[in-house]
């Protein structure tokens, strides 16, 4: 009798078992940036992420930045995103066809010597829907002020004076 028992609760285990199946994701993607590195004052910044490593439906972006160092110039090449900004941009990529890899260029101009680091937060999902692990990542861009640099060389050499003479003569040696 304790056989029988034991055997049909055994059974009525798989059975349960066998339709009460859930599937667990713990999938992840890879994810790159490039475009730091140092810019001058009014030059066009382009920075590139991409997502690769899984099947992706959507991904889902927040990218944040120092408004006073860079001004968003554009809506992203590969996605969807606002016009204008203000530190802060949220970039939709994927339009929820299979796709292995998803990259976004996102345009800003350099506004003044500085330092922006610029953030990236991710919510990814695959094709199915299943919900990706994304690391996060940064890059920075520093801006300078190319027009502030001097040369090193403070010898005067083209000095000139007009309606006279200079005596005596003008050399880099003589202070």
């Amino acid at each position: 009798m304790r056989k029988r028992l034991i055997l049909l609760m055994v059974i009525t285990l798989l059975v349960i078992s066998a339709f009460n199946t859930a599937t667990v994701f713990g999938a992840s993607a890879s994810f790159s940036v490039s475009g730091g590195g140092t810019y001058n004052v009014g030059d066009t910044v382009r920075i590139t992420y991409t997502y690769s490593g899984a099947t992706f439906g959507v991904a889902t972006t927040v990218i944040k930045y120092d408004p006073s160092i860079l001004q968003y110039q554009s809506p992203p090449s590969g996605g969807e995103g606002p016009s204008t900004a203000s530190g802060e941009i949220r970039v939709i990529a994927g339009s929820g066809n299979q796709s292995s890899t998803l990259s976004v260029t996102v345009t800003f101009k350099a506004l003044k010597a500085g330092s922006s680091t610029i953030s990236f937060s991710h919510d990814v999902v695959d094709y199915d829907f299943n919900q990706l692990s994304v690391p996060s990542k940064s890059t920075t861009v520093t801006v300078t002020n190319s027009s502030s640099s001097a040369s090193g060389n403070a010898n005067l050499a083209s000095l000139s004076v007009s309606a006279g003479t200079l005596s005596p003569s003008f050399s880099a040696s003589r202070t």
